[in-house]
């Protein structure tokens, strides 16, 4: 693949041609989604009592991560490629770099750490019952996001050696902190997959025995939609991000400079995984649902009955032991 800097090299700077129309609509399409989506699930989680469980703060984190990404990320990347010139310096240029890495950071992390705390859940069920509540999952997810803005801090710190042509961390920052954060990264990573791991076992198993369900049984089936929801979570959110961290892992270590159509198709794609998240969750939730409707005032038709499933079904949202 034929790579380019990212300063523009046909065309005039802030002037856009059909593929620049095209790709801005659909970011700015994605910005919107992204933040009514995103905003109406943190109302959701502080709102309804029976989504303030440590997976809503899960999904809560999560759902500021993607939030980040639309409304911080989208906007600064797409001042960055129409007006290249204005991160010529040196200090707009790290911040710049600072922003994306922070963003995207806290979206892969936040996957992550909505599949270890399922799989916790499920291999540790007591241990999960005693110790993790909500606010123990509120002071877990502060921390996280701490440690992330931490790990980006040095790039603020003068490590660079930018030469005022290429604004893109693998082209300016040494190749031995920048395999450390991938280092690090991965390793997230990893944990995360091992969790969908056992969790999709989980989901699996009960499937099976599920022909003849009796009282607890049944209990156990309802309770396990937060599983199936952080299965389908996880792997919509693989296939949108793994395209773009295997070309940032290449271009990290083969020191090469991207190509920005490249980059502008794949950052539509990390874009996808912040935007599908909501409607995830409205179709497989039914506590999500319902409370996208009472926020939207949508319920009015049907109080009586939502009222009813809440008082009923949604209630059981507690893990039990596989």
């Amino acid at each position: 693949m034929n790579q380019t800097s990212e300063n523009k090299t046909d065309g005039v700077e802030g002037v856009f041609d059909v593929t620049d129309i095209v790709l801005t609509v659909v970011d700015a399409a994605l910005i919107v989604i992204i933040a009514v989506g995103n905003s109406l699930t943190l109302v959701a989680v502080c709102r309804f009592k029976r989504l303030r469980s440590p997976t809503g703060v899960a999904i809560a984190s999560l759902a500021v991560a993607d939030l980040i990404m639309g409304i911080v990320y989208t906007p600064t990347r797409f001042v960055h490629i129409t007006w290249p010139s204005m991160f010529a310096s040196r200090a707009a240029c790290i911040v710049y770099i600072f922003v994306v890495h922070f963003s995207a950071s806290c979206a892969v992390i936040g996957i992550s750490m909505l599949s270890t705390e399922r799989g916790y859940a499920i291999q540790f069920p007591t241990h999960y019952q005693t110790c993790m509540t909500t606010r123990c999952s509120v002071v877990i997810s502060l921390c996280v996001f701490a440690a992330i803005f931490c790990l980006n801090l040095p790039f603020l710190s003068g490590l660079d050696h930018y030469n005022g042509q290429d604004c893109y961390a693998p082209s300016v920052f040494p190749k031995v902190y920048l395999r450390t954060l991938i280092v690090v990264g991965v390793a997230v990573l990893l944990l995360g997959f091992v969790a969908f791991v056992r969790v999709l076992v989980a989901v699996f198993r009960r499937q099976k025995f599920s022909n003849v369900l009796s009282g607890q049984q049944l209990k156990q089936q309802i309770s396990s939609v937060r599983c199936r929801l952080m299965c389908v979570v996880y792997v919509s959110s693989l296939v949108f991000w793994l395209p773009h961290l295997t070309y940032y892992f290449y271009n990290t270590f083969t020191k090469q400079t991207r190509n920005v159509f490249v980059f502008r198709i794949l950052s539509i794609f990390d874009l996808c995984s912040s935007a599908v998240n909501f409607f995830i969750y409205g179709v497989i939730n039914i506590n999500f649902r319902m409370a996208y409707k009472q926020i939207l005032g949508l319920d009015r038709q049907d109080r009586r009955t939502s009222t009813y499933v809440s008082a009923t079904t949604v209630t059981h949202f507690d893990d039990v032991a596989v």
